[in-house]
């Protein structure tokens, strides 16, 4: 497997980490499936390869002290062709720092290299399709966040 990872600290000014504590979790389109802790987000359809994909993504936050972790568990509503051979972690950690309010996000993605698919291709070819991936989760995810926290 092939594995590429995009961390990024994002400064939040907007908000103090008591507001943080205080969102109300179904505005920001998270709502809530399992005790402890476990949300669902249904994500708008958009293009990967020449699927349409409308995934469901399931995520677990938890409060621990001055931190609020946000980990993805699983993501339904994607291709069995792409859940086989891409596996996606998404982390966001909030916390406050001084006067500011950070969040520290890292996303990586493993790609089975032995899949049928990627067997004919170059090593070269299959790290661009990865790192060009990568950067369009990335993109996606942190306009997504930043939009969701900052104006909910």
């Amino acid at each position: 497997m092939d594995e590429i990872t995009s961390t990024k600290i994002i400064n939040i000014d907007s908000k103090s980490f008591s507001d943080f504590k205080k969102l109300n979790l179904e505005k920001l389109g998270l709502n809530k499936i399992k005790d402890p802790n476990i949300f669902e987000y249904s994500s708008n359809v958009f293009n990967v390869l020449k699927y349409k994909i409308k995934p469901n993504l399931i995520f677990e936050i938890t409060y621990k002290g001055n931190n609020i972790h946000i980990n993805l568990q699983s993501i339904t509503g994607i291709p069995k062709f792409i859940k086989k051979n891409i596996a996606l972690k998404i982390k966001v950690d909030i916390y406050q720092e001084r006067e500011r309010c950070k969040a520290k996000r890292f996303i990586s993605l493993n790609l089975n290299k032995d899949s049928f698919f990627l067997k004919f291709l170059s090593d070269e070819i299959v790290k661009k399709l990865i790192f060009s991936t990568l950067e369009v989760i990335s993109k996606r995810f942190d306009k997504k966040f930043l939009k969701k926290v900052l104006y909910s």
